[in-house]
């Protein structure tokens, strides 16, 4: 069971994020107040940022965000020139560091195993070569007549002339020289 927190001066009492949330929506509906406005900064420097990282649902990180961003006036971050030691900055960045490794890990779980050339079947077997003995990794094609060749072929000596194979370099060459 996750240890229970309670915001200072009230008798709220959570856990969670979905929790803390619920009881910022509490404050944020009584009326305004000194008492209140204090109880609204209490509450959002009682939230620690590790309940933010442990939080696995998404529309409660969107709800908190929109809260601390755009929410009440209680709530809300203040002005730019202001927020460098709000308390509401660390929790918007948590908040949405939190979102990204949701994103990231949503992201690599529907990537299949195979996808990459390092861990599919596909690179357990031993690699072509070219003509010219290269381990062939992946081709490429020239330029000029597509001709297939591996990759250390195409740029090998013809830097000036990337992605054109050697046959095709040399013909180049000998045709941009001047005439004797």
């Amino acid at each position: 069971m996750p240890p229970r927190f309670q915001t200072p001066r009230t008798a709220l009492a959570w856990a969670t994020l979905d929790e803390w949330l619920a009881c910022a929506w509490t404050i944020e509906r009584r009326r305004h107040s000194r008492l209140s406005n204090v109880q609204a900064a209490l509450h959002i420097r009682a939230l620690p940022v590790s309940v933010v990282y442990q939080s696995a649902c998404r529309t409660t990180l969107t709800g908190c965000d929109r809260l601390l961003r755009c929410g009440g006036t209680r709530f809300c971050q203040p002005p730019r020139g202001r927020r460098r030691d709000a308390p509401q900055t660390a929790l918007i960045v948590a908040i949405a560091n939190r979102l990204s490794q949701l994103d990231r890990a949503e992201d690599h779980a529907s990537i299949s195993p195979g996808h990459n050339g390092w861990n599919s079947p596909h690179t357990q077997t031993a690699k072509p070569r070219c003509p010219h003995r290269h381990a062939q990794a992946m081709p490429a094609y020239c330029h000029r007549c597509g001709r297939e060749m591996c990759v250390e072929c195409i740029t090998y000596g013809v830097r000036e002339y990337a992605q054109v194979c050697g046959l095709c370099a040399d013909e180049v060459m000998s045709n941009s020289q001047p005439p004797d």
